[in-house]
């Protein structure tokens, strides 16, 4: 993950002017002695600034406001007021500069296309950096630091946060009621709160490469559907609260993300339905690594949980998921089917084709109805704990058959639905018997072939929808074009494209109802 860090020296000594600065929609500086140097469109501080309402209001487009590494320092003593205010702006870039102290340090309204990097944005009492009704914007390479809120996000569209430093604030990242916003290749750490927190139909997102060290919760979704949550890096070093949490959210793509230590890595509940948690890596954690709590239709597949301090995998009061191809390995619980939290079943799901290795106890039965077959149960210190009186199907019909089992005693020397005609079939010959309501009928005398030990992706292979240029938000605006003296990372960089094709997670989804219910429906 690459980011990129402001290197500003703050001005020292008594080089201070008192008053607010602006831009004036002519071009002219108001007042004429303010100390700023223009040259054509860029505008560049030759002192600090310290005001006792706003320090700059533009009122103009197209121009760069350069700090030139001088400070804008406000008195705090009107809630309302900012280090630089854009109302209703397009095309301005805000760079080197040091804010700090103001209720909010950059405040957009309204505003599009205008692009704020390297700034060092500090210990203001709202926000480092507000956006209201605002799009197409870049916030990129700043150090945020010591504000309640870093970043908040509101009604906009289409910004890209990138490569910034956000340590130390109440929260890191706050979008609500946002779309098609990009949050990639920031180093987000230590903040209070949440690293990133999305809600209130906040859709179409994409959460991509960023490293979050934790305190509470790393990256958390609420009430928002089909964002991308991937290849970030999330840690906690006390084995804290979450490093995903979804409430309420639907449709959401969870994938090769690197998660260790947490109280829970991703924890999904309150009908946060027919999500997908893919290529993940969970290792470390107090609780469980991955718990799916009253909420149906999600897809778990081919994710590394090992080595977490109590249960891999839980299904809280939770009915029709599919779990399959996962290594889950280490683990006191392996994996657990529970009805207690709620006192609803977790019925009517899929268990197949995991690796279920060295736990204490491979699966933890507490609800009945759901089918387990094709897994690789191995050096478990007891693979199934099921109490009587709770009925669940242990394979699939002859001749796919049910699991494998370590400690089988197996012959295969029969074949056909009563292993009574002579020649191998690849079961073995005897049912393994887990308790008198449980029995796999058909185990399998070697684990299948689609079992995977190491689930990570191929160099060409990947789960990451593609983005694609189709219908945009009324509100996005026209790309940006940006005035001379902007950075290599906004000359390079352009605006998330207005649209995601998530047509796969609507394909998965589809997918998992399907097999669920044909699976159920052959074992009644």
């Amino acid at each position: 993950m690459n980011t990129t860090t402001s290197s500003i020296a703050l001005q020292a000594g008594n080089n201070w002017w008192t008053g607010t600065i602006t831009i004036k929609l002519d071009g002219s500086i108001d007042p004429p002695d303010a100390p700023v140097a223009r040259e054509g469109n860029i505008y560049k501080l030759i002192k600090n600034i310290k005001s006792y309402g706003d320090g700059i209001i533009v009122e103009r487009d197209n121009i760069v406001i350069d700090g030139a590494g001088h400070a804008i320092q406000g008195t705090e003593s009107i809630r309302e007021m900012c280090g630089v205010c854009l109302f209703g702006r397009i095309n301005v870039t805000i760079k080197n500069l040091r804010i700090e102290n103001f209720p909010f340090g950059i405040f957009l309204n309204f505003s599009s296309n205008n692009s704020i990097y390297g700034n060092i944005i500090v210990s203001n009492k709202d926000t480092g950096i507000y956006l209201n009704h605002s799009s197409g914007n870049i916030i990129g390479e700043n150090n945020i630091k010591d504000n309640p809120f870093g970043i908040e996000i509101r009604h906009s569209y289409s910004n890209s946060i990138l490569k910034n430093e956000i340590t130390n604030n109440w929260l890191g990242i706050h979008v609500y009621n946002s779309s098609y916003n990009k949050i990639a290749n920031n180093n987000i750490t230590k903040n209070g709160q949440s690293g990133i927190f999305l809600e209130l139909t906040s859709d179409y997102n994409i959460i991509n490469e960023n490293n979050i060290l934790l305190i509470t919760d790393g990256i958390v979704i609420i009430h928002s559907s089909n964002n991308v949550v991937s290849r970030n890096r999330i840690l906690s070093e006390v084995k804290g609260f979450n490093g995903i949490r979804l409430c309420g959210a639907l449709n959401n793509i969870i994938a090769e993300n690197d998660i260790e230590n947490c109280g829970f890595g991703i924890y999904l509940y309150h009908h946060s339905d027919n999500n997908t948690i893919t290529r993940n890596n969970l290792t470390g954690h107090r609780h469980i690594a991955i718990i799916i709590e009253q909420s149906a239709n999600n897809l778990i597949s081919k994710n590394k949980v090992k080595s977490n301090d109590l249960y891999g995998i839980e299904l809280a009061s939770s009915s029709s998921n599919i779990i399959i191809n996962n290594v889950i390995e280490g683990n006191i619980f392996g994996i657990s089917l529970d009805a207690s939290r709620h006192h609803e079943p977790s019925s009517n799901n899929v268990i197949c084709e995991n690796n279920i290795s060295n736990n204490q106890v491979g699966i933890m039965v507490g609800s009945s109805h759901n089918i387990i077959y094709h897994n690789y149960f191995r050096n478990n210190t007891e693979h199934v704990h099921s109490p009587p009186g709770l009925q669940n199907t242990w394979n699939d019909d002859y001749p796919s058959g049910g699991n494998y089992w370590s400690d089988h005693e197996c012959v295969d020397k029969y074949s056909g639905p009563n292993q009574d005609k002579p020649s191998s079939d690849g079961i073995c010959d005897k049912p393994y018997v887990i308790n008198s309501d449980n029995v796999d009928r058909y185990p399998l005398a070697k684990p299948v072939s689609s079992i995977t030990l190491t689930p990570t992706p191929t160099a060409t292979e990947t789960i990451i929808p593609t983005l694609t240029e189709t219908t945009t938000p009324n509100t996005t605006p026209s790309p940006i074009s940006t005035p001379t003296g902007t950075s290599t990372l906004i000359e390079t960089s352009s605006p998330l494209p207005a649209s995601i094709d998530y047509a796969i997670g609507a394909i998965v989804a589809v997918i998992v109802v399907v097999l669920v219910m044909l699976a159920l429906r052959r074992h009644r």
